[in-house]
């Protein structure tokens, strides 16, 4: 059979210039599969950003000029037509678009052209064994017919699995009794782009301060407690501020993990501009409020929920694509796979670190040793000190 596609074409936000590293972690773990998989010539990533499959006579200066040298923040969701159709003018024949995290306006121009393109994002459901994928594609006819995708009792499934460790692991009842008639506040990233929202002018990154009337309401009479982001420690300082202020209510920061609270806390509930922890507590029962939906949430686009080894494997890229390349199945992934490998844990860490006692041992007996050493060789050089005798002058 005649490989549907010739060229592979990484495309991304080509005016936001603080994930091209994330961007290539994503494309670099696929590379093999997709190529191996689709039978098509894939870019050379040794040179990305600036190699990504566009024809060569692309220039970056040159889009970024037609969109108006704008911060990617305030053009989200829409760049100007005359940008947008030199991009397209960029593709080679017969390509198949991949991305990481494709802004909207990315994936509506493929779309409306009919560009066959797929959009990969990070789910928000982390608690499992390794993380999912969110495959969002345009353009490709029939893909949820080739695709063994995650079902909602899977992760119900993955839910329970830690929820019964954290609570084995409890000593006792705390964190229910000190964290009751409470509201937990979920922080973001300062820069976040689920917290983009369309505006008269274009879009901006919504803050605490849009939503008011909102946070008064959820809140109602309970206590404020506020989970900062592991990523953006120092941002929690000023939208605790903004709470207090908002509020009049004193707002309590705690630093425990979040999927602790979730198993163990029955009366807590959950607040957030759009973090993905909101939908990770409906599969503990926790009832949260989310006071911004992403547009990457919109029930009318196509989308198809995957396991990591998935995304790797050689045969999920030739069913998607269609090319009837003969490949093989990958076996099931290592636990922690990607995470370790992209070093991103989301707070897993601290449920690895508290409720797996082989990592606990490990960092109490490497304590305990290395305390032991330091104090051994101090009372040995303490010792010799004192066999010195003082020189008589």
């Amino acid at each position: 059979m005649i490989h549907q596609y010739k060229n592979i074409v990484y495309l991304d936000d080509l005016l936001r210039h603080d994930s091209w590293r994330a961007n290539l972690f994503i494309y670099n773990i696929i590379s093999a599969g997709l190529s191996q998989g689709t039978g098509a010539e894939t870019p050379l990533l040794d040179n990305f950003p600036e190699s990504r499959g566009l024809t060569k006579n692309f220039s970056l200066q040159k889009f970024k000029s037609l969109c108006g040298e704008p911060e990617w923040t305030k053009v989200y969701f829409s760049i100007p037509r005359q940008a947008s159709d030199y991009l397209l003018s960029c593709l080679p024949k017969y390509s198949l678009v991949i991305g990481y995290e494709m802004p909207p306006w990315l994936f509506e121009t493929l779309s409306e052209n009919k560009i066959p393109s797929i959009s990969i994002r990070i789910s928000p459901i982390r608690f499992s064994r390794d993380l999912y994928f969110d495959i969002y594609h345009t353009g490709i006819e029939s893909i949820n017919d080739h695709i063994d995708s995650v079902s909602e009792q899977e992760i119900s499934i993955e839910a329970g699995i830690i929820k019964a460790s954290i609570i084995h692991n409890q000593k006792n009842d705390e964190y229910n009794k000190k964290y009751a008639n409470s509201i937990l506040y979920i922080g973001q990233t300062r820069i976040d782009a689920s917290k983009i929202i369309k505006t008269r002018n274009g879009s901006s990154v919504a803050s605490i301060a849009d939503y008011k009337e909102k946070i008064c309401n959820a809140i109602e009479n309970r206590n404020i407690l506020y989970k900062p982001h592991p990523y953006d420690q120092h941002f929690s300082k000023e939208e605790i501020i903004q709470l207090k202020k908002i509020t009049g209510k004193n707002v309590t920061l705690i630093k425990t993990n979040i999927y602790t609270t979730l198993s163990v806390c029955r009366d807590l509930k959950y607040l957030t501009i759009s973090s993905g922890s909101a939908m990770e507590a409906s599969y503990f029962s926790r009832a949260s409020h989310s006071l911004h939906t992403p547009w990457f949430y919109n029930n009318n686009l196509n989308k198809v929920l995957i396991r990591s080894e998935q995304l790797l494997c050689p045969y999920f890229w030739s069913k998607i694509s269609n090319s009837g390349v003969k490949t093989i199945q990958i076996p099931h992934a290592t636990p922690n796979l990607l995470r370790s490998r992209h070093n991103s844990y989301w707070g897993y860490d601290d449920y690895l670190l508290a409720n797996d006692q082989f990592w606990f041992r490990v960092v109490h007996t490497g304590i305990k040793n290395l305390v032991k050493f330091y104090a051994t060789n101090l009372k040995n050089r303490l010792s010799g000190w004192r066999k010195i005798k003082p020189k008589n002058n």
